[in-house]
């Protein structure tokens, strides 16, 4: 098992060298899991001192099948990826510095068409962007987490395992739930989490 993953490994790390040149800013101190899945690099920013884990998923979708598109994923500095994530961008996806992702998450600014066509499938539908995608500084994204186009989560907020985000948020807030609500608000005063009463 080790051998196996070592061959992934090596293999990643060929692959990387490769694409390195073609990523839109590729900064230093990045370390990649294993099998990443990276599409058209050259919307793709990475600042500095990133760790992303295996079987992550970065990408620029540079057309919706009619339209090309000139998409912004940018991953800051000081940024923590865990196992399985998937982050889509065609408008604007940004992780501010400091943010840490937990595993199997997935983030997007993008979805498939759903107009009722008995002629086109889902799937051959011109795919929409209904607003960018901003992970503001700090914040932290428990396992699970779905953060939905046309989002803003504000700096140092926590949103918890399984949630659902699918608006935005203001910074110095913990949420919870689907659709995530705000159970949490800081307290600069006393220090402290207040609970919110709903």
């Amino acid at each position: 098992m080790r051998l196996i993953f070592s061959i992934f490994h090596l293999f990643t790390k060929c692959e990387l060298v490769f694409l390195k040149k073609k990523f839109k800013n590729y900064g230093k101190n990045i370390k990649f899991g294993y099998l990443p899945t990276i599409s058209n690099p050259n919307y793709i920013s990475l600042m500095n001192n990133i760790i992303i884990g295996n079987n992550a998923t970065l990408l620029a979708i540079d057309s919706d099948l009619i339209t090309k598109r000139h998409p912004n994923l940018k991953i800051g500095n000081n940024i923590y990826i865990g196992h399985n994530v998937s982050i889509h961008s065609m408008n604007s996806v940004v992780l501010e510095d400091n943010v840490v992702l937990s595993d199997n998450i997935y983030i997007s600014d993008v979805s498939h068409g759903i107009k009722l066509d008995l002629e086109h499938s889902i799937m051959k539908q011109q795919w929409e962007s209904l607003g960018g995608v901003k992970i503001g500084k700090g914040t932290f994204l428990g396992h699970g987490v779905k953060v939905l186009p046309n989002v803003e989560i504000g700096n140092n907020c926590i949103v918890a395992a399984g949630a659902i985000v699918t608006k935005s948020f203001e910074p110095y807030c913990i949420l919870a739930g689907s659709p995530a609500k705000i159970i949490k608000k800081y307290c600069f005063e006393s220090q402290t989490w207040k609970k919110i009463d709903n």
